[in-house]
């Protein structure tokens, strides 16, 4: 495997919470500024400091890319993810969100892909396990060490694994079914934008190792074929493809 040498980026344990409130804010059109003014006031008293390299400034940053100060090309995304939240039951709240950290850190993507491998393997694995297989792409750095603590602790935050503290051992939480076919078609966006890939096929998407805690029942081909962003490809009789439309093709498509 190839070893990134990008930015970690994903380094702070995040709550729920905080996601959900700098996505309303992000939605309710503040800018980032005020956000990071709000977002002193919720980590009051729960992460330390002040300045931009501090715990709190540090965490505001990684809740500010994630949701507000995304790159234009995942804008649509973004846009689109902030409306599925105010529409979804909070059960199908953190589907977004995680979609949202895998399209805007590859580091989270790896973590994430990493862990989702282990439990199609094993019923319980080892923050070492996990480690050991992050550092195969990032390296062996104390960064990469300690941002890959601060996902996993992020992923039992948002009940995603179940931790054993005095066992030091994980294991996967109950999975959620994403049975909301709008919600399974924006997943399918966002595992493709967070690859360094631009396609791949159905199964692939729907039993991708980085999307462990959701099983997408929902997911139909003429969903895809109906979506301005997406574009369905089939090869033979029974392989079917999904990529990220071209973005030319994306504006002629949305003409009109």
């Amino acid at each position: 495997m190839k070893e990134k040498q990008g930015k970690i980026g994903f380094d702070r344990a995040l709550k729920l919470r905080w996601l959900n409130a700098t996505a309303e804010w992000t939605a309710h059109g503040f800018s980032p500024n005020e956000i990071r003014v709000r977002l002193d006031q919720l980590l009051e008293g729960e992460v330390a400091g002040e300045d931009s390299r501090s715990a709190k400034g540090k965490t505001k940053t990684v809740l500010l890319h994630i949701w507000t100060l995304v790159p234009d090309h995942l804008k649509p995304l973004r846009n689109e993810g902030l409306g599925l939240i105010g529409e979804l039951p909070p059960n199908n709240q953190l589907a977004v969100h995680w979609g949202m950290c895998l399209a805007t850190y590859p580091f989270f993507r790896v973590v994430v892909e990493a862990t989702g491998r282990l439990i199609k393997l094993q019923r319980e694995f080892t923050k070492a396990q996990i480690q050991r297989r992050v550092e195969e792409v990032y390296g062996t750095r104390e960064t990469v060490t300690r941002a890959t603590r601060r996902v996993l602790q992020s992923l039992v935050e948002w009940d995603a694994l179940v931790e054993d503290k005095e066992r030091g051992l994980y294991q996967a939480n109950s999975l959620l079914n994403i049975a909301n076919a709008k919600l399974a078609i924006w997943m399918t966006e966002a595992i493709l934008a967070s690859s360094d890939f631009s396609s791949a096929t159905l199964t692939a998407v729907t039993q991708s190792p980085a999307l462990f805690p959701f099983i997408l029942t929902s997911l139909n081909p003429r969903d895809i074929e109906a979506n301005e962003r997406l574009e369905l490809l089939r090869y033979g009789l029974d392989q079917e493809f999904v990529k990220l439309r071209e973005r030319g093709r994306e504006s002629e498509l949305s003409v009109g």
